[in-house]
């Protein structure tokens, strides 16, 4: 378009002057000057000379980045491809009301003008890919105890900027059927089955129940059963498990059984003191826990007796007095521990006797120069069946032993003409000899000699009772 600049319009001016005619007829008249003719011209405008080493020159140009990296001028009004720039965005993804099967996930906004978001969510065996134009998204359906990598991509001008990233595990899944399969004095044995989905591992804590304690932790269980050892015997125990991922931030809700473990055994169990009619027994508390003992008592055929049982101080559990037992009985002995999940442990047993009776009337039945044949009467209510006879003369320092199962007794080759004491033991067992004596001198030239007559307690060892 062509413009008129003022300042190259040229202008011709030309004037004529008109007399005035005066006459006495007419009014006073005046001719008006005739109008000043003007024009504007266009003047040319030449190119703008320029110089040969800027024939490259472009008046109104712009700056553009040539795929290839250089940069360079080009008409603005020449329409070429284009990308856009941004600074790297440095954003981050926060995940929220994680459970097993879903989560809420937010993020940050990209910076400019964004067509969209990406979202991308990838597992060992799934992916999932969703375009999105807000800034969160709920995650459902996941699967318990699994690794899920988010990356978010903002998108400018159909492009991928920096993603934000995040990774998380959902919370694994509870065991179920937990079951106590055994016992023993130091371990409890455990099944239990895997949960569905995915995990890494189980734990289980084993509690006392019965004191304070610190608890007891087996790590990285995989398999689905276990011997949880090295615990305290007749201590009542609440076990718990948890299942875990592989990097510890997820756990799954506690699942608890309880169990005991078995009680120990006594030990240096021993009757003592022994009477005819009762006895006490004491014996060595196991090491652990328990609440009492249980004492049984029976005869020589495996029957029960009715014995009473007490104990000889309130203070300790395992010193008692078994009275109201039969004269020269065989006595069996039962003790076990009782723990407090009324779990009984292993019988420790002996066999013991009371004290039988004295024989009573012994007498000489028969005597010659060298021999003597003794009898005596047994004990009244009394089992035992055995005896010892012994013959004693410290003018001659013999001794003479018989042991006997009836009640007769019969020594020879003696010497004529001397005292001998004659004593006679009622034997409750193999290794212990109740001291009921009769001691009868007689002289085998003189057999009509004075015996006297009280009965004596002695110790074997010659002390009396």
């Amino acid at each position: 378009m062509n413009r008129t600049n003022n300042a190259n319009v040229t202008q011709s001016w030309k004037s004529t002057t008109a007399l005035n005619v005066h006459t006495t007829v007419s009014p006073w008249t005046t001719t008006s000057q005739l109008p000043i003719l003007s024009t504007c011209k266009q003047s040319p405008m030449l190119p703008p000379v320029i110089p040969e080493n800027n024939k490259n020159y472009i008046e109104n140009s712009c700056v553009v980045i040539l795929r290839f990296g250089p940069w360079v001028e080009k008409v603005c009004l020449e329409q070429k491809p284009f990308i856009c720039y941004e600074d790297r965005f440095m954003g981050r993804v926060n995940v929220s009301n994680i459970t097993s099967s879903s989560v809420s996930l937010q993020w940050d906004q990209g910076p400019g003008d964004l067509s969209h978001y990406r979202l991308q969510v990838a597992a060992a065996d799934w992916n999932l890919t969703v375009e999105l134009h807000n800034l969160n998204f709920e995650l459902n359906n996941l699967t318990a105890g699994t690794r899920y990598n988010i990356q978010v991509f903002p998108v400018k001008c159909k492009r991928d900027l920096n993603p934000q990233n995040v990774s998380f595990y959902t919370i694994p899944g509870v065991v179920e059927n937990l079951t106590v399969t055994s016992f023993t004095e130091t371990s409890v044995s455990l099944s239990w089955k895997k949960p569905d989905g995915n995990y890494d591992f189980f734990q289980v804590t084993a509690n006392s129940l019965l004191e304070q304690a610190d608890p007891i932790i087996r790590d990285n269980i995989t398999t689905e059963h276990l011997v949880f050892d090295k615990l305290i015997q007749g201590n009542n125990y609440t076990f718990v498990f948890i299942t875990g991922v592989e990097d510890r931030t997820m756990w799954s809700q506690e699942r608890k059984t309880w169990a005991c473990t078995r009680p120990g055994k006594v030990t240096k169990l021993e009757a003592f003191d022994n009477s005819d009619t009762w006895l006490k027994v004491r014996w060595t508390p196991p090491v652990g826990k328990y609440m009492e003992f249980t004492v049984k008592v029976k005869d020589g055929n495996m029957s029960d007796l009715n014995a009473t049982v007490t104990l000889l101080d309130s203070s300790k559990l395992n010193e008692v007095k078994l009275s109201g037992l039969s004269k020269g009985s065989m006595i069996k002995l039962f003790v076990r521990v009782l723990s407090v999940c009324s779990l009984q442990g292993e019988n420790e047993n002996i066999t013991t006797y009371t004290g039988p009776s004295r024989p009573t009337n012994a007498r000489v039945l028969n005597s010659t120069i060298n021999s003597l044949t003794f009898v005596w009467e047994p004990p009244v209510n009394s089992s035992a069946t055995d005896y010892n006879c012994t013959l004693t003369s410290t003018f001659w320092n013999t001794f003479k032993a018989n042991p006997v199962s009836d009640t007769i007794c019969y020594f020879e080759n003696l010497s004529s003409g001397r005292n001998y004491s004659f004593q006679v033991y009622t034997l409750s067992d193999n290794k212990t000899r109740w001291t009921e004596e009769r001691d009868v001198w007689v002289s085998l030239m003189d057999l009509s000699a004075p015996q006297p007559d009280p009965y004596k307690r002695k110790r074997m060892d010659g002390g009396y009772r």
